[in-house]
């Protein structure tokens, strides 16, 4: 039986050149990059390249790339960097702007600051895809706006968000801006100094690279308000001895997402759109939250409404088809995909709702074989 792995937007395996780049830091330049004799300036000189194939792969220079263990670390540092950097008047508190839509990381942080009365929040509705319109945030903003936070795409449908118009808008309002981009770095063209964008959140183990590694552009770095204090790693920004091993593979990750990103994702985009129109002529029931049109080419979220989502999540692992019903990082919870209800599903058919992504290395033959199995498996699930 043939395993298939179509969980790639909760995680993907770790491609062959970046542990291939890890392997000698682990083993041979080993010291610490904070040092001063031959093995700290080894380890310093990976630290030095991993910065700087990030920041092409995101278009900015190395000096503005802030290394972090992941995204829900670069969200947090962003907004906490904001809030505290913003100058309020007297008897007042900043105003942050975002969408229900977003990720736990970024929602469950601006929920913790407004229960302590550090920010007021101020949430966008979003359309049936989970976009904002860019005219909505421009009316929402006012003198006491501290933050807009949006992210890129979204990581339970794949829909796009309108970021670039938001950043601008953000920009001529003299508000920062901050965006989610972990699901969209490495799958579109990312360019952080064009989105207008004084903060890019990026992860490693969703282009292929090793968990506990990601990074937060900064347009300005003296505007970090630091998470934690000890050292002067990363400028004093970010204390800790660095994870090289993590952040070199990382850095080989992005090096390797942005190569020749058209042609693969053209691919993967190919392969998306054969397992989306195999769904809708083969079942009754389907209905996409995702945009075809105006989404990543890797992500496919459907509705089946009338079946069970858990029981086919387990079917299909059974079959050795690897799915999620949204962000993995809310395995577990008894609520359904706080995304989908925010987009205006039921709740009925957001329990009924399934996420596939691909990768690049997805082939047709997996695609095939999900799309011979599931009308029987959407039978068996059904209520």
């Amino acid at each position: 039986m043939l395993p298939v792995y179509l969980d790639n937007a909760a995680t993907t395996r770790v491609r062959d050149e970046a542990l291939a780049e890890m392997m000698p830091v682990l083993m041979q330049d080993f010291g610490n990059p904070s040092g001063v004799h031959s093995f700290s300036r080894a380890a310093r000189h990976c630290l030095d390249t991993a910065r700087s194939r990030v920041a092409s792969a995101l278009r900015c220079r190395p000096a503005n790339i802030l290394f972090t263990s992941g995204g829900t670390e670069s969200d947090n540092l962003a907004i906490r960097s904001a809030v505290l950097s913003f100058p309020c008047r007297s008897g007042t508190v900043p105003q942050v702007i975002t969408v229900r839509t977003e990720h736990h990381a970024v929602l469950n942080t601006l929920n913790a600051y407004a229960a302590r009365g550090l920010i007021s929040l101020r949430y966008l509705e979003p359309d049936r895809f989970g976009r904002v319109c860019p005219d909505e945030v421009r009316n929402a903003v006012t003198s006491e706006t501290a933050l807009v936070t949006v992210m890129a795409a979204n990581n339970e449908t794949g829909n796009l968000m309108p970021v670039s118009e938001i950043g601008r808008i953000c920009r001529d309002a003299g508000v920062l801006f901050h965006t989610d981009a972990v699901q969209a770095f490495g799958h579109i063209p990312l360019d952080a100094e064009s989105l207008c964008a004084d903060f890019v959140s990026v992860s490693s183990h969703k282009i292929h690279g090793p968990k506990g590694a990601g990074a937060l552009y900064c347009a300005d770095p003296k505007r970090i308000r630091p998470l934690m204090f000890g050292g002067m790693q990363e400028n004093g920004l970010r204390p800790g001895t660095e994870n090289v091993p993590a952040l070199a593979g990382f850095g080989k990750a992005a090096e390797c997402a942005v190569s020749g990103l058209d042609a693969k994702m053209g691919a993967v985009r190919v392969l998306r759109d054969r397992l989306m129109e195999s769904i809708l002529e083969q079942t009754g029931c389907a209905s996409l939250n995702t945009d075809p049109d105006r989404s990543l080419p890797n992500i496919l979220n459907v509705t089946f409404r009338g079946v069970d989502g858990k029981a086919l999540l387990l079917l299909m692992d059974m079959e050795g088809i690897a799915v999620s019903a949204g962000a993995a990082c809310a395995a577990g919870s008894p609520e359904p995909s706080h995304v989908l209800l925010a987009m205006g599903l039921s709740r009925q058919d957001a329990y009924s709702s399934v996420r596939f992504s691909l990768s690049e290395f997805t082939t047709e033959e997996e695609i095939e074989r999900v799309c011979s199995v599931l009308p029987d498996l959407l039978r068996r699930a059904a209520f």
